[in-house]
């Protein structure tokens, strides 16, 4: 819940009880004949103000979308020019074998690779992105990091380290990492 939905229900508990309490004080008096006529419109006008004043509080507008849970890290890939292929080729053998395996261990929940359709010079061409359960799963700790390492042994045994060093090492020549970032999908609330 939003806090400003929370000072709202808040408000309104407040102000419920401070017009229980008037109509308390108000029902003594006219039960003892203590209360006047231009006291009772007085009153009246109060209680009437405070319903205004609470459903304005209330009726504040809303965030009209929720955050999701789910964190996705989506990163920008500038390519030099002509080896689209070949570090495509080389990312399915070291990037995706990992992310098959995270997959199957319950680490990521999901990856996509998506290819510009009109490649600028010095803009990105690809956009990587990892999408996570929460942020939990980066959480240092001892389960955390027994997983990890379980899920890069795993990996290693399909492409050993040696292998995926051989092959990382051309990727400097061949493209440019533009940008990282973690974000949460938002979606609106109907």
């Amino acid at each position: 819940t939003s806090k400003r939905a929370m000072d709202g229900k808040s408000v309104l508990h407040i102000g419920l009880q401070f017009w229980v309490d008037q109509v308390r004080v108000s029902q003594v008096r006219i039960d003892n004949g203590t209360i006047n006529k231009k006291e009772l419109i007085m009153m009246k006008r109060n209680i009437i103000i405070l319903f205004v004043a609470i459903t304005a509080l209330v009726a504040q507008p809303r965030e009209t979308w929720n955050v999701g849970e789910s964190v996705y890290v989506v990163s920008t890939i500038d390519l030099e020019p002509n080896v689209d292929a070949q570090y495509l080729n080389q990312m399915k053998r070291t990037w995706g074998k990992n992310m098959d395996v995270f997959v199957e261990e319950g680490l990521v929940e999901d990856y996509h690779i998506f290819k510009s359709v009109n490649q600028y010079d010095g803009d990105f061409d690809l956009l990587l992105m990892v999408k996570y359960k929460n942020l939990a799963i980066f959480d240092s700790n001892k389960n955390n990091a027994k997983r990890w390492d379980d899920a890069f042994d795993k990996a290693r045994k399909k492409l050993s380290q040696e292998q995926s060093n051989q092959i990382t090492a051309t990727f400097p020549k061949m493209r440019t990492i533009l940008d990282s970032k973690m974000m949460r999908e938002i979606t609106f609330i109907k």
